[in-house]
């Protein structure tokens, strides 16, 4: 990863070398978050590397500045030291990466604590980091588990121990002889680790707000998608302001019922596999459909689909739109191809009337409709013919002279008596 981002940086404008370092700083931090980790041990992971990064770079910059401005005399020694407490900080990087996340925490904590303590006998107590144990107590509270209380309160008191030793002891290192230009040093010194570790604090702080913000963001979005897969989106959102019982009474809509003919023998001679390619492809198009037409869909039981049009939200054409919406299923069925040797037919029935509308279920929401106009559009499915679209009187007076429709004369159906049916042909040219 990080040699693919140099070969893309390299001789890319500005802007892409900012993002390849970007690229880089990230890929740094996350060294050891693998997919398997959890989201809260993946934080400690960056949290140490983080403080890895920021301490390794701050001990470079401190040591420049010692040899410079205070003993160039004693730079081989001061240089080796540096280079051993930053083999300790890269190292840590290492054990990230083998997965070994508590020995990377104890170490870094432990380079840190031993950096202090040396680096101030070699300075001296005024001049030297003793305050940034400090540091060492914040981190161990950083990268350490919450229930990890021992691990916790042995790097805080090994910091407390540590600063309370040295101010007894009051080592004067060999910087202390230094006068002006040690007190420059340890002013600017002190300036810069304070805002290094503050900027790194704040930057890493940010972007693990940034972080939660988008998962945050992503978890909405995935919640509204599956929301709206469930309910019609105007549902979704009176669902979501919490306006209690979602109940509404229609006076005039249209039902739409669906059907495969003899799907039950056929699935017997198919596999489960077979059984499900087949329902998807077919009610997949009929979702597609009955989002271009802006119906609603409100079920599928086994074999058998179910859409409305005038809910939620009523519509003057729901009977029209209906009717579009069954030719539109009809020819595609016609168009499809045997299935085991087998032609498929849908028998397709249509009625308009009152409803009652509304949302079920504490977990499992579901929209429904009820009322007798809803019993009546699934017998013009269950007493149609096979390959038409039976509709009711009811519909037909709604759907006027839009399309044409072919008289089946009166038919007895279960629970109804007798009722005057139509087969819907085609809209009218």
């Amino acid at each position: 990863m990080f040699l693919d981002c140099f070969a893309e940086a390299r001789g890319g404008t500005l802007d892409g070398r900012f993002s390849f370092v970007t690229r880089l700083m990230r890929w740094v931090v996350s060294v050891g978050v693998s997919e398997d980790l959890s989201e809260v041990e993946a934080r400690r992971v960056r949290t140490i590397n983080v403080i890895a990064v920021v301490a390794a770079v701050a001990t470079v910059l401190t040591t420049t500045l010692y040899i410079v401005s205070v003993d160039p005399d004693s730079a081989l020694l001061v240089a080796g030291l540096s280079a051993l407490f930053i083999s300790g900080y890269v190292a840590t990087f290492a054990v990230n990466a083998a997965g070994h996340v508590e020995l990377a925490a104890w170490l870094v904590l432990t380079t840190g604590i031993v950096q202090i303590a040396v680096t101030t006998f070699v300075a001296g107590f005024t001049q030297g980091p003793a305050p940034f144990f400090l540091v060492i107590a914040l981190g161990a509270v950083l990268v350490t588990r919450i229930e990890d209380r021992a691990t916790r309160w042995f790097f805080v008191g090994a910091a407390v121990v540590g600063y309370v030793t040295l101010a007894l002891i009051d080592p004067e290192g060999p910087a202390s002889i230094a006068g002006t230009g040690t007190e420059r040093f340890t002013s600017a010194r002190q300036f810069v680790l304070m805002i290094l570790f503050a900027a790194g604090v704040a930057m890493y702080q940010r972007l693990l707000s940034h972080r939660a913000e988008e998962a945050l963001a992503e978890a909405n979005a995935r919640s509204e998608e599956l929301l709206l897969n469930v309910l019609p989106e105007a549902i979704a959102a009176q669902l979501k302001e919490g306006t209690g019982t979602i109940a509404d009474r229609f006076d005039s809509i249209s039902i739409l019922f669906a059907d495969i003919v003899g799907f039950t023998p056929m699935s017997l001679e198919m596999t489960a596999e077979e059984t499900v390619d087949l329902l998807n492809e077919f009610f997949t198009y009929f979702d597609e459909l009955v989002d271009r037409l802006g119906v609603e869909k409100i079920r599928t039981i086994g074999d058998n689909y179910m859409a409305a049009a005038g809910v939620p939200i009523p519509r003057p054409d729901h009977a029209a739109v209906l009717a579009d919406l069954a030719i539109a299923i009809r020819d595609y069925v016609e168009d499809a191809p045997p299935m085991r040797g087998h032609r498929l037919d849908f028998r397709i029935g249509i009625n308009s009337g009152p409803v009652v509308a509304g949302v079920i279920g504490t977990k499992k929401f579901q929209y429904d409709i009820w009322g007798d106009a809803v019993n009546t559009a699934s017998r013009m499915e269950s007493h149609g013919v096979p390959g038409r679209i039976q509709i009711s009187e009811a519909t037909r007076n709604l759907i006027g002279d839009e399309f044409i429709c072919t008289p089946r004369g009166e038919i007895d159906i279960k629970g109804k008596g007798t009722m005057m049916t139509w087969f819907l042909e085609e809209r009218v040219p």
